[in-house]
């Protein structure tokens, strides 16, 4: 990625919604984003589609989050509440066929797999082919506050404003044990 900026494609020291902004004024020729950019209403005026993201290694592989419905087991907990809870959590995956409105995948699969859904929403297609291939975040404690600081590290890396291959590998803070 920094052969981007070095050789002349990329400025340096890109804002961080720069390179969005840069597609949008046509100044740009791509964006690599994600599901969520499907909805922007700045791209009304430009000819674009969604591709599958490139093949980079010897394995197919994209980067994904999720939302995450979770029930904490906890002592003495009311089983009523947590049967209500598991109600309105099958109800938000049942209905989610309109989260596609808001830049989002659907979280059930036979919502996915309705056909209608990339009628209604072509640029989904890349992203919904794609979902084999996703890799999430790791679930453990502590996870959330340390990916910020990773995202902070690859921008210095990148812009060349730090070394790279120091800032990723030897600052980083030790990764917290999964529960």
């Amino acid at each position: 990625m920094t052969d981007l900026i070095k050789n002349g494609y990329s400025p340096a020291d890109v804002a961080q919604d720069g390179n969005i902004n840069a597609l949008i004024a046509g100044k740009n020729a791509f964006n690599w984003n994600g599901v969520w950019q499907t909805t922007n209403t700045a791209f009304d005026k430009l000819k674009w589609q969604a591709v599958a993201v490139p093949q980079i290694g010897d394995e197919k592989a994209v980067w994904s989050s999720s939302t995450h419905w979770m029930f904490m087991n906890n002592k003495g907990q009311d089983k009523n509440k947590t049967a209500a809870a598991a109600t309105f959590v099958k109800w938000m995956n049942d209905n989610s066929a309109d989260w596609p409105k808001t830049g989002e995948l659907p979280a059930k699969n036979s919502v996915r797999e309705d056909p209608k859904l990339v009628q209604d929403y072509p640029n989904l297609k890349p992203f919904l082919d794609e979902l084999k291939y996703a890799h999430y975040e790791p679930i453990a404690p502590g996870i959330t506050t340390s990916g910020g600081d990773d995202h902070h590290r690859r921008e210095r890396g990148r812009d060349r404003q730090e070394d790279p291959e120091a800032r990723l590998w030897t600052t980083r803070p030790p990764r917290p044990t999964p529960c």
